[in-house]
């Protein structure tokens, strides 16, 4: 198995403070294209921070109604002869629908984000990061589906960023009933969490925090 790519490089950077210029190193969050390919052919490039590739490619196929579960997914796997390409094989009926699928789509999200997801009991159960805050989404829920725990039920999601109408879908798809956030959400995640039956929850602060929708499962 080889080495864990780096998900941040050195950089050069200049330091100005008033008048004062000052030559430095810093650090900076790596982003690389990830090209996903089913059964060969091009489905879709993802903008990510590389490492769990694996993870972020089965938690975008389920957002994007590829798969329903981990009974959908055959093997995965990194091709020889090219770089930050992933080629993913299916099963069952869902390689029916593949004939149904578009051209590539190219997405690149805005900036660094962590998600974490929380059992009933409190205990922290997985963590991601990436440059893109839905990429972070997508690892952490493909992880739970390559391990075979999905539906995600009776856990909690916590994003660092602001709650939005697709963070709420992607956790409403894996099955998540609960999102909390630091951040307020969006008018539009609000309407889609209260029509969906999602407990949304923002400006969390230590012991405060704000409930958008179905407060019924905060106790």
């Amino acid at each position: 198995m080889g080495a864990m790519p780096e998900a941040v490089r050195p950089i050069d950077v200049i330091r100005v403070h008033g008048t004062v210029r000052t030559e430095d190193a810093d650090r900076a969050a790596v982003e690389e294209p990830l090209e996903i390919r089913l059964h060969g052919r091009p489905f879709a490039v993802v903008m990510r921070t590389p490492g769990n590739d694996r993870e972020l490619a089965a938690g975008f196929l389920l957002s994007e109604d590829v798969l329903s579960g981990p009974d959908d997914l055959s093997a995965m796997a990194s091709c020889q002869d090219a770089e930050n390409v992933l080629n993913v094989t299916l099963v069952g009926n869902v390689v029916g629908r593949l004939d149904a699928r578009g051209a590539a789509a190219v997405r690149a999200d805005g900036w660094p984000a962590r998600r974490r997801l929380f059992a009933p009991d409190g205990r922290l159960e997985t963590v991601a990061e990436d440059v893109g805050r839905h990429n972070a989404v997508d690892k952490v829920v493909g992880r739970m589906l390559l391990a075979e725990t999905f539906p995600i039920a009776n856990r909690v999601l916590c994003v660092s960023g602001r709650a939005s109408f697709e963070i709420v879908q992607k956790a409403y798809l894996a099955g998540i009933p609960v999102v909390a956030s630091v951040s307020p959400p969006s008018s539009l995640a609000i309407d889609l969490a209260r029509d969906l039956g999602l407990t949304l929850v923002g400006f969390v602060r230590r012991s405060a925090f704000n409930v958008y929708s179905h407060s019924e499962r905060i106790s």
